[in-house]
């Protein structure tokens, strides 16, 4: 099996939206390769990529964690993290 991992660096981050700035192009840039490289294999493997908007949603973790609990009644709200 193959391995691919993708580690960065940044200096000078002013708050949490210039990380997902950056990791939203990242993403943007990845599908736009798989997509413009990759068809035959996407093809063959039936798979259809997301196709993201012109921004791509984001939540902080309260947000998403309350959205859990209105949608399935599950109360994560007070935990430290997301469960799967």
């Amino acid at each position: 099996s193959e391995y691919t991992s993708l580690d960065a660096e940044m200096a000078f981050i002013d708050s949490w939206q210039d990380i997902m700035d950056v990791c939203e192009t990242i993403v943007r840039n990845m599908l736009s390769l798989l997509k413009g490289k990759f068809t035959e294999e996407l093809k063959t493997l039936s798979a259809a990529l997301p196709e993201p908007g012109t921004k791509i949603p984001r939540l902080k973790m309260r947000e998403a964690q309350q959205i859990i609990f209105e949608r399935t009644g599950r109360d994560n709200r007070k935990e430290q993290d997301l469960t799967p």
